[in-house]
Order: C-alpha cells, then structure tokens, then sequence
C-alpha cells in the first residue's frame, strides 16, 4: 500500500527501523518513538510560526495628509 511504501521510504532515509510489524499490527520500534517525539515538536513550531505570521487586525482612526495646494483644489 502506499502507506507502507511511504513507512519504508522513512526507514531508509533514517537508517533504522521504526516499526515493528506483526500479525497484530505495527507499532513503533524505540528509534521509531524518538522520532514521532522530535516530528510533533517540529509540527508544534510551525503552527506556532504560521499562527505568529498572520497580521493582527487594523482599527483605529485614518488620516489622510495632502499638501496644502492640492487641498484646494481637490476638496473644493
């Protein structure tokens, strides 16, 4: 399946094994478990990055300058 294609796709890129498979299932291998931990905090901080990145909404007054000549002209 593709899911199992992508599981040993990770163990060979890290080197280890990180699953234990069985006739009750998989489950994760020691190496597996460190790395579900360090992929949570990195998951963590994106969220936290992505959430500092949204601009806070704009309220409050506007003013607008022109100079002086052109006020005139424009505004009356």
């Amino acid at each position: 399946s593709a899911v199992s294609m992508q599981m040993k796709k990770l163990e060979d890129m890290v080197g280890d094994s990180l699953f234990e498979r069985g006739s009750r299932g998989v489950a994760l291998t020691r190496r597996g478990g460190e790395l579900i931990v360090n992929a949570r905090r990195i998951v963590s901080l994106l969220d936290e990055t992505a959430a500092s990145m949204v601009a806070a909404p704009l309220g409050g007054p506007v003013r607008i300058g022109i100079p002086e000549e052109y006020g005139h002209a424009i505004l009356s």
